[in-house]
């Protein structure tokens, strides 16, 4: 493979790529790039397909796809959960002419990879671990959760009906408590014992598909079911986790898919949206400037990685902002707009 070098632009030492992989076949079907993890020292982007493809994953660092065992067409997949890399936990979704199922898959290599737990009428949305327990999101109109200490065997927890977590989209650690985003509002635990709704939107049919902690501070963003220009979300944070504010409308932005901190301590902030376009925060001005453009009609997710933050597309598109020439298939590619 070729080595691409370019001028350094931004931040010295960083520039802005296009991942490019050797086999076509990884972007045929319409496949998405859902998810990107980091495990065991190795960078995955985590694909899924809305045309009835089988999911799978590609190893950013070898070039390389890899299969996962059991998952049928279809399905996809919602989130991952690294522990510690001893083992990567990925939880997915499936609906089959109306209706719902989920799975969750375990590895500790990437090669073989358990099904360990199935669901009927509902799927699987998200996954994090909370006080040494696995805990899962999922689709369900309950709003019911799923909670593990092994990550193996799984039992149902059920909030009040009152502040369900109706499809658990993230879920987050802010000191000390678990809140989950969902599309009921934003609702906490400390003890995955009782549950309080701390933030309810008032925007008409929101969704709340982001939330981000910081060390100072929580973010979530709210979007609606539908898009256009005349379509906006919104970016809210509380310091104490209780009381939230507004701190930016972003015009025509209405499907938030990913916020995200450059620096955990220095809370900048990054947002990625439908749209080919990455915003910076000034959420104390209620302000937001666009940093790169791309011909992307969605960003679906981003993950910071060591020195690089990479970004996934429903197109199947990955991109890298980080030290050039970091990956010998990638080329230099944006329309830069304003200072990193």
């Amino acid at each position: 493979m070729l080595i691409f070098y370019y001028p350094q632009i931004g931040k010295i030492g960083n520039t802005f790529h296009r991942i490019q992989f050797s086999d076509s076949e990884f972007s045929k079907g319409a496949t998405s790039a859902f998810e990107i993890y980091e495990f065991q020292g190795k960078a995955y982007a985590l694909y899924s397909s809305s045309n009835k493809r089988k999911p799978f994953i590609i190893s950013i660092n070898d070039d390389k796809k890899i299969d996962l065992t059991g998952v049928v067409e279809g399905e996809q997949i919602y989130g991952a959960f690294n522990d510690k890399d001893d083992s990567l936990t990925i939880v997915t979704s499936l609906n089959e002419n109306g209706i719902l199922r989920g799975a969750i898959y375990r590895t500790l290599d990437m090669i073989h990879f358990d099904k360990v737990h199935i669901s009927e009428g509902f799927g699987y949305r998200s996954i994090i671990n909370y006080k040494g327990n696995f805990v899962a999101g999922t689709d369900a109109s309950d709003g019911r959760i799923y909670v593990s200490g092994n990550g193996i065997n799984w039992h149902e927890v059920r909030p009040p009906t009152d502040i369900m977590p109706t499809q658990c989209n993230k879920l987050a650690v802010f000191k000390g408590s678990l809140y989950f985003a969902s599309n009921s509002g934003l609702i906490v635990t400390h003890d995955l014992k009782s549950f309080n709704r701390v933030f309810l939107p008032t925007q008409k049919d929101f969704q709340m598909n982001v939330t981000l902690a910081t060390e100072k501070t929580i973010f979530v963003g709210v979007g609606g079911p539908s898009l256009g220009k005349d379509k906006n979300g919104w970016i809210f944070s509380s310091e104490d986790g209780l009381n939230f504010k507004q701190n930016v409308t972003m015009k025509g932005i209405a499907f938030l898919s990913s916020i995200f901190a450059t620096n955990y301590k220095n809370e900048e902030i990054w947002v990625t949206g439908n749209g080919g376009t990455i915003f910076k925060l000034d959420v104390i001005n209620g302000r937001y400037s666009p940093l790169y453009e791309t011909p992307e009609e969605y960003f679906y997710t981003s993950k910071k990685i060591g020195s690089s933050i990479y970004f996934g597309t429903r197109s199947g598109n990955l991109y890298r902002y980080g030290p050039h020439a970091l990956h010998s298939n990638e080329q230099y590619f944006s329309k830069k707009l304003s200072s990193v």
